[in-house]
């Protein structure tokens, strides 16, 4: 009886575990009482910082399952969910990385639960660098130049302005997520935009090329677990037919995304901003 409560709210696999995103997820899940396993390569040291000892590093602590997903998703049989963060995550990656570590490892993930069949929502990790060559500073993808949207922020519907091999493989992966979601009703499916989720602390790029950048794309890690555990369980309008976008951003006084939609689609405002931090310099804002 203990063991079904602890597990009472379902069976999660999250892909790429070991990663920021997905430590962070793995542990608060389990705090909530979800049955969470870890799916990821075996090999190399986590991007997401203390293990479970309090070391200063991580070795696949979060990795319960070793795969590549370039080549196969193992059996997803009694999984209720799917986080899938697993891929390439830089910018400057080239066109085969993200067609295998992104594009078709995304397929497989999402073929893996349709065979399943026990799996209700997958939660897709997109990015803000979908849209982000509206934006896009002279320094490249992680540059920003507000003054390009003309005082307006971008919603989730207007169409995709990629600014990378990496932001177009991203195109993909939400393409696939509304063939398998919205087209062919195998299960729910929640493409979350992700913002620059990496510092605690955003002024540590203060005065770099990256600082407007990250003060609009900021998020922190409490919203980051805020926004997936909300893609997992807010319902699903019937108008959806099965498949929403939405942005996952903290709540930054320079964002250049309207997260109104994001935050009544699934429920979740997020708690914290890029502006309660002490920077050098006052930003420029939009309205």
């Amino acid at each position: 009886m203990a063991a079904l409560q602890q597990h009472s709210k379902g069976k999660v696999a999250i892909t790429g575990s070991s990663g920021i995103l997905g430590q962070r997820l793995y542990t608060a899940l389990q705090a909530d009482g979800w049955e969470v396993v870890g799916l990821g390569l075996a090999e190399g040291v986590s991007q997401g910082g203390p293990g479970r000892d309090g070391a200063s590093e991580t070795r696949n602590e979060f990795v319960d399952v070793a795969c590549n997903l370039s080549m196969a998703c193992p059996d997803l049989s009694g999984f209720t969910h799917v986080v899938h963060l697993a891929g390439v995550g830089s910018p400057d990656a080239s066109f085969e990385q993200v067609l295998r570590g992104n594009v078709v490892a995304t397929q497989h993930v999402l073929e893996a639960a349709k065979r399943a069949g026990t799996v209700r929502r997958v939660v897709l990790a997109s990015t803000n660098h979908v849209q982000h060559g509206t934006s896009m500073g002279r320094h490249g993808p992680g540059s920003l130049d507000p003054q390009r949207l003309f005082g307006r922020r971008l919603s989730p519907e207007e169409e995709f302005e990629p600014d990378s091999f990496y932001a177009a493989s991203k195109v993909h992966v939400e393409a696939l997520g509304k063939l398998y979601g919205k087209t062919w009703r195998c299960f729910d499916v929640v493409a979350l935009r992700i913002g620059w989720c990496l510092y605690d602390d955003p002024t540590e790029l203060s005065g770099t090329e990256f600082e407007s950048y990250l003060r609009a794309m900021w998020l922190s890690r409490r919203d980051w677990v805020g926004f997936a555990t909300a893609a997992m369980t807010a319902p699903i309008d019937a108008t959806y037919h099965g498949y929403i976008v939405a942005h996952a951003v903290s709540n930054n006084p320079t964002g250049i995304f309207d997260i109104e939609e994001s935050t009544r689609l699934l429920g979740y405002t997020p708690q914290d901003s890029s502006g309660s931090f002490a920077w050098p310099r006052a930003p420029v804002r939009l309205p």
